[in-house]
């Protein structure tokens, strides 16, 4: 009898104890939630989207994440194309979520045209090297509809990707982890300070002459500290290769053409990856959608290889590496365009 009472009393103790803890992890997220702010990239990831699908789209709009926000200067790449004589003025807007994967592009444009605004072009410039690591977390925990959650599901993805993102959806502690860690073992605390500062709209990462050149233009970057993610051989995963399909015939769909831009590289990044076979896959993958969908397009069947005082990092150019490729790819397709002048109705070319 009294070992009977003695169990049922520890078994009590041990839920109140659950029930307590419990009761505190709720207490602490709702008043993170309530007095912590939302990261600046979650702002602007959900402002940016907001004003995409809120305004007239571009007649060639762009589309990818960090890489080409900071890389494609719209207003660089609307004079080079304005410059040839005879053309109706063609816009173009630098529609690119930083912090992204290609996952997102698909429900975009899918929130876009839902709007009634279409592109005529499309210019899709993903960073390649996610693409087997596509942030789902962040997709679930900070950008999704339930609409579009499900979805996901249905185009492939795991279970177990869906249950952690589903976690950082509904925790500001998961969904902020790295950011709280570094607060608090670092003393880190500029997610708290940058997520007090306005949201940059699309557009605003362009600027109005050419940038000054490097001051070290013999700076190179170290093999051994590239980014675990740049080492990986290119192997996208089967869900990201669904939703970028998804993405391509959506477009094709609405009579929008695609043009798949890979972005520069530094020497050290282009070396490895041609070791690794990276490079002879990502030509594969890439000329299999050329050949699949007649609204792909490649201008260059490649990354082009900058120096490497041209990058901020081993993934990011500097103000003056995204001018001169701005520029480069402005010409390309001006070429492209006077060609196949059906591409941009009512551009004569």
């Amino acid at each position: 009898m009294f070992s009977s009472s003695s169990t049922s009393l520890s078994k009590k103790r041990l839920l109140l104890i659950v029930g307590i803890l419990t009761g505190a992890v709720v207490l602490l997220e709702i008043l993170f939630s309530s007095l912590l702010p939302e990261g600046l990239m979650t702002q602007s990831l959900r402002g940016k989207c907001d004003y995409i699908v809120s305004h007239p789209a571009p007649d060639i709009q762009v589309m990818g994440d960090s890489v080409s926000q900071g890389g494609i200067f719209a207003n660089r790449l609307e004079e080079t194309l304005n410059a040839h004589p005879g053309s109706r003025p063609v816009t173009v807007r630098n529609d690119s979520l930083g912090g992204t994967s290609p996952l997102f592009a698909y429900y975009v444009l899918k929130r876009q045209l839902r709007a009634g605004h279409k592109p005529d072009v499309i210019l899709f410039a993903p960073n390649m090297a996610v693409t087997s690591n596509p942030i789902p977390e962040r997709f679930w925990g900070r950008f999704a509809r339930p609409g579009e959650m499900a979805e996901s599901l249905r185009l492939g993805m795991p279970l177990s990707d869906m249950v952690f993102g589903l976690a950082c959806r509904l925790s500001y502690t998961m969904r902020y982890r790295e950011e709280l860690r570094g607060a608090v073992t670092a003393g880190n605390l500029e997610f708290f300070k940058t997520a007090r500062l306005p949201v940059e709209l699309p557009g605003s990462e362009s600027v109005e002459s050419q940038p000054a050149p490097p001051e070290n233009p013999n700076e190179t970057f170290d093999a051994r500290e590239l980014p675990w993610m740049l080492k990986q051989p290119f192997r996208p995963l089967p869900y990201v290769d669904n939703h970028i399909r998804a993405f391509i015939e959506l477009a094709a769909e609405n009579g929008i053409h695609i043009f798949w831009i890979p972005m520069p590289i530094p020497q050290v990044v282009s070396d490895f990856q041609r070791e690794s076979g990276t490079v002879a896959g990502f030509e594969r993958y890439l000329q299999s959608f050329a050949t699949e969908y007649e609204n792909v397009r490649i201008l260059f069947p490649e990354s082009a290889v900058y120096p490497d005082s041209h990058f901020k990092d081993t993934w990011h150019l500097t103000d003056f590496g995204a001018w001169n490729f701005s520029g480069t790819l402005g010409e390309a397709l001006t070429m492209y365009l006077s060609e196949n002048p059906e591409l941009l109705p009512g551009t004569a070319r």
